[in-house]
């Protein structure tokens, strides 16, 4: 076996151990304080090696799903804690409709407070190279929808706005939302399968793009702005949340 396929089967491994040890927790309803069981029994129950069971520590401690104390043992967190970027702990954590509408609202209220500002800056700072890349993904979501491929629809979506990130010239924006790729595809993906809902995307779509090509960066907001209330109203109407966009506002508006 070659170096490279020793060290996939090792990350392999880990990756399991990760699984099985975020199931235990969820599965036995382990409360937060609550203690593991020692590295033994662990590395026993899941038949690897305690070097194995060690990464998959580090890398739970890492998602923040457990704190380990040296000599005194590895101890659950609060689930409010755990990182709700990597695919298992989201697995672990939205196991109902609740939990994936309550999810969905989170993801486009973050999407909000810096996509907005995106757009605005995009329209300041932009290339021709990416108002051509725009151009080809606003394209492509239209073939996209007309063919009703919601898997392609999903990869133009996200590389528009990925496009976006990139025109606002800002490193630190792209790097906020790459870990959360897999959260957005899956977003976005749902709701496609509705042709009307992918209309409504294409217009605020083509709205954002004009703006951009126009150098308005007030337009340019606004029109980021709207999409996203509308994803959102998307997404809580899909997933039959009662808290979309309007209503959040509204509940907002009455308590100010």
């Amino acid at each position: 076996m070659s170096e490279l396929s020793t060290s996939r089967s090792s990350t392999s491994a880990v990756d399991a151990v990760v699984v099985g040890v975020l199931s235990a927790i969820v599965d036995d309803a382990l409360d937060a304080g609550s203690a593991l069981p020692s590295e033994a029994e662990l590395a026993s129950r899941f038949n690897v090696s305690r070097l194995t069971l060690r990464e998959a520590m580090k890398t739970l401690s890492a998602l923040g799903v457990v704190t380990v104390e040296r000599g005194r043992g590895t101890f659950v967190n609060p689930s409010d804690r755990w990182s709700r970027v990597h695919p298992a702990v989201l697995a672990m954590l939205v196991r109902t409709p609740e939990d994936l509408a309550a999810s969905s609202r989170s993801l486009v209220e973050a999407r909000r407070l810096v996509e907005v500002g995106v757009a605005e800056l995009a329209a300041e700072r932009h290339s021709e190279a990416h108002l051509a890349s725009l151009n080809e993904q606003l394209e492509a979501m239209w073939g996209a929808h007309e063919s009703a491929d919601t898997n392609a629809w999903a990869c133009a979506d996200l590389a528009f706005h990925n496009t976006l990130m990139e025109a606002a010239g800002n490193p630190f924006v792209t790097m906020l939302f790459s870990p959360l790729e897999q959260l957005l595809r899956r977003d976005r993906h749902e709701p496609a399968i509705d042709p009307a809902n992918r209309r409504r995307a294409l217009r605020w779509h083509q709205r954002i793009l004009d703006a951009v090509v126009a150098a308005d960066s007030r337009s340019a907001r606004e029109a980021m702005d709207g999409h996203l209330r509308d994803t959102q109203d998307i997404l809580a109407e899909w997933r039959g949340d009662e808290d979309s966009a309007s209503d959040v506002s509204a509940k907002q508006g009455a308590h100010q």
